[in-house]
């Protein structure tokens, strides 16, 4: 063997185990990456039920107590509302469309209800992009999501009438995915304009 020739066969070694180095690295580093997507994924999941712990926590100490501070003010002081009796479908025919108009909003507005929407809002939007655990929040407040929603349909369909109607749609895409999951939610109270 000359001087040459072991080298040459030196560096063949040298290139097979740099080969496999290299391989063995690949290998590595695509079981790291697939391990830090599923850390990834677990830190988002925990993050969204961390987020779901929170907003359902600010719905019982701010929704809820404001919802049932309208529901009793409301009551006592029967302003113009518009009772809706069938499916809250967010679609207002022109007949529903006169008897919006007869709504008092500014009256029901000082009763609280302005806050209990844009509270609902903010937690639909959570929900439905994805930053809160859904099936968290529906477990949990589900129910009273709806209730709520049903209780202040008036002044939501009010709004997306006179305003703008593109107003409360989170709210809306929410309520119609969760609403046929209930079958026994009983409409809160509403008092009819006598129409």
């Amino acid at each position: 063997m000359t001087f040459y020739s072991c080298i040459k066969e030196i560096l063949n070694w040298l290139y097979t185990l740099s080969g496999i180095a290299v391989t063995l690295t690949i290998f590595i580093g695509i079981k790291q990456v697939r391990h830090m997507q599923k850390d990834s994924a677990d830190n988002l999941y925990r993050q969204s039920i961390d987020k779901a712990v929170e907003y359902i926590t600010r719905f019982s100490e701010i929704t809820l107590p404001a919802l049932k501070d309208y529901q009793a003010k409301i009551a006592n002081k029967n302003p113009k509302t518009w009772s809706k009796k069938s499916e809250y479908s967010f679609e207002v025919s022109d007949e529903e469309r006169e008897l919006l108009y007869k709504i008092d909003i500014i009256e029901i507005g000082k009763l609280g209800i302005f806050k209990i929407i844009n509270e609902l809002e903010i937690l639909s939007i959570g929900v439905n992009t994805g930053m809160i655990n859904d099936e968290t929040v529906f477990g949990c407040i589900g129910k009273l999501f709806c209730e709520a929603v049903e209780s202040t349909y008036d002044a939501i369909c009010y709004f997306r009438v006179v305003e703008n109607a593109g107003l409360f749609n989170n709210i809306e895409k929410l309520y119609k995915e969760w609403r046929p999951k209930f079958e026994d939610i009983i409409s809160t109270i509403t008092v009819d304009i006598g129409v």
